[in-house]
């Protein structure tokens, strides 16, 4: 049984060495040379064999975390892509922009509150996805016209989907940030259009919203210029930044002892407190340092902590980003 066993074991040696010496009697291609072009040394191809398919686009890593190309970013062919009119027939825009139209006039006799505000802007939210020059004529309208607020948020956004037309859609958008100005809801839809639209017609005017008084209309504009990746912006980002990171989330608690009768003192120590805490506003000093932690690192590609080492940063690139650093 052993005698047979080890037979086997040198039979099966011998095949594994003829295989390998004739692996061995293989000629082996040369490498091609360096300055050979990138096909040399290939297997010849048929002629008569279909042609092989071409490799897949190799995709480009998002280093920034945000998932979204800035306008500069994207190749001619998306932005022509996405610049495309609707394929829909005009019959169909002129019908879509009619019911927005009597929507945003009133609700139907008898429907529901809820479900008729529900309605109204959906109809006007469908205008987004008919990019058409009667849409955009519309949309300038419906966010102009004398509507409620929340048609003419919805308007301005929808706009923002007019990219066919995006130097006059911005610059509409910008201009009725004045006229909008007492709208907090109709701000954040101008700065939801602005940031698809991924353009800075007028970067002073857009960052008038860091001096509303509304925190989500501050925080709606810092969202909108992370969107565009807006470089210059980066300075002003700053400034929020450092400014936000100097005031105590901490409850104000005032103590007055005067030694005299009454709580008079005492409760106007108190109102200064309270005072003092209004000015620091902590809700909002989350809300925007949240928000401007991500746009900085959507703009730049790195998360920052500290204001002081974004500084750092920012004065280390000064030149190469065409920014101005304060000290």
């Amino acid at each position: 049984m052993n005698a047979r066993k080890h037979g086997w074991v040198v039979a099966a040696l011998v095949v594994l060495s003829a295989g390998a010496r004739a692996q061995e009697s293989k000629p082996v291609a040369p490498p091609p040379p360096k300055d050979a072009p990138p096909d040399a040394g290939a297997p010849p191809q048929d002629p008569g064999a279909d042609p092989a398919p071409p490799a897949p686009p190799v995709a480009t890593p998002d280093v920034t975390g945000s998932g979204v190309k800035s306008l500069a970013e994207k190749t001619p062919e998306e932005r022509a892509e996405e610049e495309k009119l609707t394929d829909q027939p005009e019959t169909e825009v002129v019908g879509a922009i009619e019911l927005a139209k009597a929507r945003a006039a009133g609700a139907v006799e008898g429907e529901f509150p809820a479900l008729a505000a529900e309605r109204r802007k959906r109809a006007v939210l469908k205008l987004a996805e008919l990019p058409h020059p009667k849409t955009l004529e519309a949309l300038q309208k419906l966010q102009s016209g004398p509507y409620d607020d929340d048609v003419r948020a919805a308007a301005a956004f929808a706009l923002g989907h007019m990219k066919f037309a995006r130097e006059a859609a911005a610059k509409f958008l910008v201009r009725r940030i004045d006229k909008d100005w007492d709208h907090p809801e109709v701000l954040i839809g101008i700065a939801r259009g602005l940031g698809e639209l991924q353009l800075v017609p007028d970067r002073e005017e857009m960052h008038r919203f860091f001096k509303h008084p509304s925190d989500e209309v501050y925080v709606s504009m810092i969202v909108c210029l992370a969107q565009i990746k807006d470089v210059p912006s980066l300075p002003r980002l700053h400034q929020i930044f450092s400014q936000f990171g100097k005031i105590s989330t901490q409850s104000v608690s005032v103590r007055v002892d005067t030694g005299t009768a009454g709580s008079g003192d005492q409760r106007a120590a108190e109102s200064r407190g309270r005072s003092m805490q209004q000015k620091a506003r902590p809700e909002r000093r989350q809300g925007a340092i949240e928000a401007v932690t991500r746009a900085v690192k959507d703009i730049t590609g790195i998360h920052f902590e500290f204001a002081d080492k974004f500084h750092e940063w920012l004065k280390a690139n000064e030149k190469q980003l065409k920014i101005k650093v304060g000290k």
